[in-house]
Formats: C-alpha cells, structure tokens, sequence
C-alpha cells in the first residue's frame, strides 16, 4: 500500500484524498438522515455542556442538520443559528481556489462569530435565551 501512494504524484493524492473526505461524509449524512440524535443512541453528549452546563457554539448542530436534511429548516434554526452560517460557508471554501489571503479572511470571520454566539447564547436573558437549543 506504501508502494502505491508513493508512486503517485502530488495531485492525484490530493484528489484521492478529496473523494475519500467526501465519501466519508456522505456516509456519515446518510447514517444521521436515518437517525435521529434526538433518541440518542451512538451520539455523544456534549462534554463541553456536562463539565460547564453552559452552551457551546456546536450543541444543537447534529438535531439541527438532522432536521435541515428533513426539510425542517425551521427547526433547524432553532436547534443551532450558526448551522446557516458555517456550513454554507465551508461549501463556498471548499469550492473556491485556494488564495491564502481570502481563506485566512474567511478562517477570522468563521472565528469571530463562533465566539459572538457562544457567548450570546449564554447570556440568560431574552433574546439571547433563543440562541440556546430547547
């Protein structure tokens, strides 16, 4: 197996390593499209939430995409905001050229909001309150 990834160039790695990288999360979508994390099951607790039981900016993100791959984009939204942010935002990455300027821009603002909304939704006061997953 050494052999053959040594024998290959560069870009044909890459690529081999791209289509993996996607068939992976393809298989990874199609499992949670048939199974619903709000049961529980193989999906992990936050560890984040049961050491601090505040919210981190992922809680919510897997019943969120759980309900955006079934149509359900309002609850959706009210599982994890940031799910409409990050993700449309790493598909435009992973689609664009590879310009470090534009992805070290891209990298600071992905950050920034992370952050804005961890902290926002554990403001326990209204509106922030809706920022939490029910």
């Amino acid at each position: 197996m050494r052999l053959l990834f040594s024998r290959m160039k560069r870009g044909v790695k890459t690529g081999l390593a791209a289509w993996l990288l996607a068939a992976a999360a393809v298989c990874a979508l199609a499992y949670l499209y048939w199974h619903d994390p709000a049961e529980g099951g193989f999906y992990p607790k936050c560890l984040f939430r049961s050491l601090t039981g505040l919210w981190c900016p992922g809680c919510g993100l897997t019943r969120g995409l759980y309900a955006c791959l079934h149509g359900d984009y309002l609850a959706a939204a009210r599982m994890n905001l940031l799910l409409f942010v990050v993700v449309p935002v790493l598909a435009a990455c992973a689609c664009v050229t590879r310009r470090a300027g534009v992805l070290k821009a891209v990298d600071n603002l992905l950050l920034m909001s992370c952050l804005l909304f961890w902290i926002l939704r554990n403001i326990p006061c209204l509106p922030f309150m809706l920022l939490a997953p029910p």
